[in-house]
């Protein structure tokens, strides 16, 4: 019971401590597991990727829920040539794609940091970020023929009024 508590105790503190210097939680982790509780080095890293997959988890439900609600809009565009709905579709893709830049950039100063779970699972994430944006730019693709007939478009990029 005490050991749990201790464990629950400095999984917070890391989660904390890291947080507020931009660390990785793993690189406290890790010799929390093996140097205060005897675990092995592989274990520990294991134990703590667990942790990076269950946080990552949150990132990635906002991420998805962005992406359901584009994909609905998009649909009400399509179903509807609303040219208002239009332009919030092409706002949200706009917004999407301001979230995959800092998604990115977040990965890539935790990999600057060296942290072991970073670099093992570094081509793997932000390949999943550049799908899931190009997914969302196929549900906002709707908008384009509607705000094209609008005279909304120029050339390259939105009008704005």
């Amino acid at each position: 019971m005490t050991v749990d508590l201790v464990l629950v105790a400095g999984g917070a503190a890391a989660g904390a401590f890291g947080s507020l210097l931009g660390l990785g939680g793993g690189v406290l982790i890790v010799p929390l597991l093996t140097l205060g509780f005897g675990l092995p080095l592989r274990e520990a890293v294991g134990v703590s990727l667990v942790s990076v997959i269950v946080t990552s988890s949150a990132a990635a439900g906002v991420y998805l829920e962005r992406h359901v609600a584009n994909l609905r809009l998009g649909l009400s565009v399509f179903l509807t040539g609303d040219v208002k709905s239009a332009q919030m579709l092409l706002a949200e893709k706009e917004k999407f794609r301001d979230l995959e830049r800092t998604y990115a950039s977040q990965h890539l100063d935790r990999l600057a940091g060296q942290t072991v779970q970073s670099i093992e699972t570094s081509s793997l994430h932000l390949d999943i970020i550049s799908d899931m944006r190009r997914i969302n730019s196929f549900f906002c693709s709707t908008a384009y023929p509607i705000l094209e007939q609008a005279g909304q478009l120029r050339k390259s990029r939105l009008k704005f009024s």
